[in-house]
């Protein structure tokens, strides 16, 4: 009988190292990191509280208090719907398809920050007038590249961000796309009114095919798959 360190650092001895392999996020479950990943930038970029939630008591409110829905933080389907979205937009990067968005969820910065490691055409759309806007650092290189652009149907006098402006956005932006991809649109939003919109109008719209996403789905929106993003126009020679 061997003592159980000596008996641990034979079989390390023994074992062999495989290689690091990359993959999508998606089927990264279980594995191990290669290397430690650090973030270069606070996500949410914004001061924010550690945890989530409201206590809401019927005395306080005076009256019955309905319950419109549930929201499942973490649940599989919105998983999957943001590790998909995050491959897509390596997909578009490493393609050279260029890309218009407002980039202004938590998400979708961090798919904005993905694009920006390419080399292919990025057109940022933000809700309020560019005059007077904050660049970030994180932009500067991508400007100086000139393949950047920052565009903004608003004038000077709108300099905040509201929900209002956010809603007129993401029209301009449909409208400028040639396609248009939206990863979910809970029902009975703002965002699915868009999309119905849009596929009143014929607009190409590309969802991801998941569970979620079955409505609009079957009202005509393309289920979009990551592999699919090579067949669109890119501006590779």
């Amino acid at each position: 009988m061997i003592h159980p360190e000596t008996a641990l650092n034979q079989v390390i001895s023994a074992a062999e190292r495989r290689p690091p392999r990359a993959l999508p996020l998606a089927e990264s479950l279980g594995l191990r990191l290669a290397q430690a990943v650090v973030a270069d930038h606070d996500c949410p970029p914004f001061p924010r509280s550690m945890m989530d939630g409201y206590a809401v008591r019927v005395e306080d409110a005076g009256q019955t208090i309905q319950v419109d829905g549930e929201i499942v933080a973490g649940g599989r389907d919105t998983v999957e719907v943001v590790l998909r979205t995050y491959d897509l937009a390596r997909a578009l990067r490493d393609a050279g398809v260029p890309v218009i968005g407002g980039f202004h969820s938590p998400m979708e910065k961090e798919c904005l920050d993905l694009l920006l490691r390419g080399e292919q055409p990025v057109v940022i759309c933000p809700a309020r007038a560019v005059h007077r806007m904050r660049i970030p650092s994180a932009w500067q290189d991508a400007l100086k590249q000139k393949r950047l652009l920052i565009v903004s149907p608003f004038d000077e006098k709108h300099r905040q961000t509201t929900a209002q402006l956010a809603e007129q956005r993401n029209r301009f932006v449909a409208m400028l796309a040639a396609d248009v991809f939206v990863a979910h649109a809970g029902p009975e939003t703002k965002t699915e009114r868009l999309c119905l919109e849009l596929l009143a109008f014929a607009k190409p719209l590309r969802m991801i095919d998941v569970q979620e996403n079955a409505n609009l789905i079957s009202k005509g929106a393309l289920p979009f798959q990551v592999h699919e993003s090579a067949s669109l126009p890119s501006d590779k020679p």
